[in-house]
């Protein structure tokens, strides 16, 4: 079932744990069942089942990271917060420079597999399927904790649960009363200012909070000081929060805010000038949360959300690029449509005079002489490089394209331009209804159901030629058995329907054996799926244009050939089946937790390449089987010194499906699209000290990626080191943080230009309560 490497990787984690616990062992005793429980004591998971459950009795796979950890770290980003649970891997995406976050394998180019959840509620994008990070508002300083549900969890989350689930629940206004104030500044143009007042009164509370965060970004591939990738970013947001308690066991929360803001978007072929993507959104909910009795709680929840995305500017096309046969071309052979619409005529128009004198010639050959396409894909071949598959009717089209642009004696017009406004802006808005009830039925058995109505609406002239409407609908449940005082049950499951996609089961059915009430053996068998939203499923992807210049077409409006519309798709959703057995103790006496998984996955039907205009189809049968081992060790040394170890193994193997749509280098970079991202192994470990009035954190990250050899290792590791200084006067705390993160490597990510300058990245934060 398991590659002899994962095996290796398994003995190698037992004997850390026979070293660290058995060491430990000696002094203290272990036989935890004759030592008294305090429920305080024993660390709790809410989200793995959506019931409350000590963490031997949770049935997955969860990292907790709290508010305290998050502080002692001192990063400045979700994502880069992420990075201390094990088997995630970050990076930034090379179109529009947002930040992706993986859990074990995934592609690249968008955060799609991962369902986030702020207080219950998802950001995750139901129009554009992604998660954007720095669109999700919520200060670092306001989190309570975050946990990380590592596998599969559609049974309770539904779709988009794919490889897991990050919850990330706020601190009550309660929690931070009085007023917090931050400015943080470093290298980078880092420039980070919060503040935030909370008020309480006696049965209510409410928090305001105001943040905007901004940096350069990447310096790119000159490594001077200039920010030569075009990645700077700058977002801000104001939120509030009001809870309050009702007669009759009711608490009410409303949660409301505005955010807004950037990211630079690198220029491109096509473009004349660097543009940004401006957002702006509002959102509101509401929830009432019914405590009837001891047994039986209940919540009811609405939320509303409109988003507005914002890319314009200049490009200039080929007039070619407009002809009507390529446009029909494009639906049969996307390669070559795309070649004689965009790249001979950029070549045609280069400033290299071989290019030019090779692109002539080709002309010629392609109007005059009646080359087979055998033998055209030869001359091609030798004269640009490029490797093509072509009929007799893709020869006789592009002979009819070329032959316009043939003014009698040259073929000058082949080189016409024209520049028109792009616009690849759109507007989202969700309505989403959330009913849940849970009950305790017995001593020995509870579950936890509910429902979820969710309607999306995205408008888009250019993604989707207007509005598209999606619908979901959602019923969900847990059953939780206590079969005798040490097997636990948990049975799961989730029946998903959405107006765009079939309807979808996903269940999931855990058993947890406990050795005492803090150490347990679990076996996992998980689906789940995530489903395609409205712009994979029923794109209208066009780009019309009008007011066009005297051309040799001889058209005043046209389509720009490359296009895509929803007829052409017709994909599935993506699946995952997991098998997991995990391993969890917490020996109190000494401060020890720790788990260990190790896990099998087979994930089929995946969409695999990148998704957006230029994409002439999606094909989703790309299958990967995953296996390896996930730890987690956290030690309370004593009162004032943690030490955290976490780290993966990743075994992978990739089954590309149908690839005839793309070229060989396109093949190439699909194969490993699913990899790239990860590495084989990678960890981190953090030790925090706290002393009287400051405190220090020291990390340290390494990956090992996949594409590494002798000769060229491409590990990337750096270290992390966060400084506090505390001081306490009457009702007022004023802080002084330093942050300093060094490279150790050349501080390449994923793609070779997205590197620093400088491999010292440093920042110094003033901060005041009161």
């Amino acid at each position: 079932m398991f590659s002899s490497r994962t095996l290796h990787s398994i003995v190698l984690l037992i004997v850390i744990w026979v070293i660290s616990a058995g060491s430990l062992a000696s002094e203290a005793d272990l036989s935890e069942f004759d030592l008294p429980l305090q429920e305080s004591d024993i660390p709790v998971v809410l989200s793995a089942a959506r019931l409350k459950q000590p963490r031997a009795e949770v049935p997955a796979s969860v990292t907790v990271i709290e508010a305290e950890q998050i502080a002692a770290w001192g990063v400045r980003s979700l994502p880069d917060l992420l990075r201390f649970v094990p088997g995630v891997f970050v990076t930034q995406e090379k179109y529009e420079h947002n930040h992706v976050v993986a859990y074990h394998g995934s592609t690249a180019y968008m955060s799609r597999r991962l369902q986030v959840l702020v207080d219950g509620l998802s950001v995750y994008k139901g129009g554009i399927a992604m998660v954007v990070w720095d669109d999700i508002p919520i200060a670092l300083e306001d989190i309570q904790r975050i946990e990380f549900v590592r596998g599969p969890s559609s049974a309770l989350y539904g779709a988009n649960a794919f490889l897991g689930v990050v919850s990330i629940t706020s601190k009550k206004p309660a929690d931070t009363e009085g007023v917090r104030v931050s400015y943080r500044a470093g290298n980078q143009e880092v420039r980070d200012v919060m503040g935030s007042i909370s008020t309480v009164h006696s049965d209510s509370s409410s928090r305001l909070t105001m943040q905007q965060t901004g940096d350069s970004g990447f310096d790119g591939v000159e490594t001077d000081s200039s920010d030569a990738l075009e990645d700077s970013r700058r977002h801000g947001f104001a939120t509030g929060y009001y809870a309050q308690n009702l007669d009759d066991g009711i608490q009410l929360s409303l949660q409301g805010g505005y955010k807004y803001g950037y990211t630079d978007v690198r220029k491109g072929l096509l473009w004349q000038e660097p543009r940004s993507n401006f957002v702006k959104a509002y959102y509101g909910s509401a929830q009432a949360d019914f405590n009837f009795s001891a047994s039986h709680q209940s919540y009811l929840r609405v939320y509303w959300q409109f988003e507005k995305r914002t890319q314009e500017g200049t490009a200039c096309i080929p007039i070619t690029a407009l002809d009507s046969d390529l446009y029909s071309e494009w639906e049969v052979n996307p390669q070559w449509a795309k070649f004689l619409g965009f790249g001979l005529p950029l070549a045609f128009n280069s400033a290299d005079p071989a290019l030019v004198y090779a692109s002539n010639q080709l002309l010629q050959q392609l109007a005059f002489d009646s080359s087979t396409p055998d033998e055209l894909t030869a001359i091609i071949e030798q004269a640009l490089g490029e490797r093509y598959t072509l009929s007799q009717d893709d020869v006789d089209l592009a002979k009819a394209v070329v032959l316009r642009a043939y003014n009698g004696s040259d073929f000058s017009q082949f080189g016409q331009t024209m520049c028109t406004d792009a616009n690849l802006s759109y507007e989202g808005q969700r309505s989403d209804f959330e009913w849940q009830d849970t009950v305790q039925w017995t001593d020995t058995l509870r579950s936890v159901t509910g429902i979820n109505i969710r309607q999306d609406n995205i408008k888009s002239e250019t993604y989707f030629g207007g509005m598209a409407t999606s619908y979901l609908y959602r019923a969900f449940a847990n059953l939780e058995w206590r079969a005798t005082e040490s097997i636990i049950f948990n049975v799961a499951g989730t029946y998903e329907y959405e107006s765009i996609n079939t309807p979808e089961l996903s269940p999931h059915i855990a058993l947890n054996y406990l050795l005492s009430p803090r150490q347990s053996v679990r076996f996992v068998y998980s689906t789940a799926i995530r489903s395609p939203d409205s712009y994979e499923q029923n794109p209208d992807y066009q780009h019309k244009v009008s007011d066009i210049p005297d051309n040799y077409l001889g058209v005043q409006e046209a389509t720009y050939f490359i296009h895509q519309v929803y007829d052409n798709r017709h994909v599935e959703s993506e699946k995952i089946t997991s098998y997991e057995v995990g391993y969890y103790h917490n020996i109190s006496s000494v401060g020890l937790e720790m788990d260990i998984k190790l896990y099998r996955e087979e994930l089929t039907q995946l969409i695999s390449q990148y998704v957006g205009i230029a994409a002439p189809s999606l094909s989703n049968d790309t299958e990967m089987s995953m296996e390896g081992v996930d730890w987690q060790f956290q030690w309370e040394v004593n009162g004032k010194n943690w030490l955290r170890f976490v780290g993966a193994y990743l075994d992978t193997e990739v089954r590309p499906g149908s690839t005839y749509l793309f070229s060989q280098d396109e093949i190439d970079e699909f194969q490993t699209a699913e990899t790239r991202l990860s590495a084989e192994y990678s960890g981190n470990v953090s030790w925090h000290h706290k002393g009287e009035g400051w405190n220090s954190t020291f990390s340290y990250f390494w990956n090992s990626a996949y594409d590494s050899n002798e000769a060229d290792p491409n590990d990337y590791r750096r270290y992390e080191v966060n400084l506090q200084k505390l001081w306490r006067y009457r009702k007022l705390t004023p802080s002084i943080t330093l942050f300093w993160h060094h490279l150790v490597d050349d501080g390449q990510l994923l793609e070779t230009e997205q590197v620093y300058a400088t491999n010292d990245l440093y920042s110094i934060r003033f901060g005041v309560n009161f």
